[in-house]
């Protein structure tokens, strides 16, 4: 019975192992997918293709919602596009919380 339950055991930790593996993987994929598409996202900014920067802006907000600097310029691409609505919906992520939002709160009109 000794030698059953101690094959028990080392089968439960070693399906433990493999379980916390590839959530391992996918977390370190995660971060690499995020920066990937941040640095993708700057890019695209930086070269005024608007509608790609905000495509991938959303993208990686949806991997890291509390991303600033994302906010920021996907608030101000949908200010630029005059989608106002959008914009203010961003914006307001961004100044949450943020006692040096000022630029935020004046594209806001607070």
């Amino acid at each position: 019975m000794k030698g059953i339950g101690a094959g028990i055991l080392t089968v439960a930790l070693s399906l433990s192992a493999l379980n916390a593996a590839p959530q391992g993987r996918a977390q370190t994929a995660g971060a690499e997918s995020f920066s990937q598409l941040a640095k993708a996202a700057n890019q695209a900014r930086e070269q005024n293709k608007d509608k790609e920067a905000i495509e991938l802006y959303q993208k990686s907000l949806a991997i890291k919602p509390d991303w600033h600097e994302g906010l920021w310029y996907l608030g101000t691409l949908f200010y630029e596009q005059e989608k106002y609505a959008q914009a203010r919906d961003v914006l307001r992520r961004f100044v949450a919380g943020q006692a040096n939002a000022g630029p935020g709160w004046g594209l806001l009109g607070v």
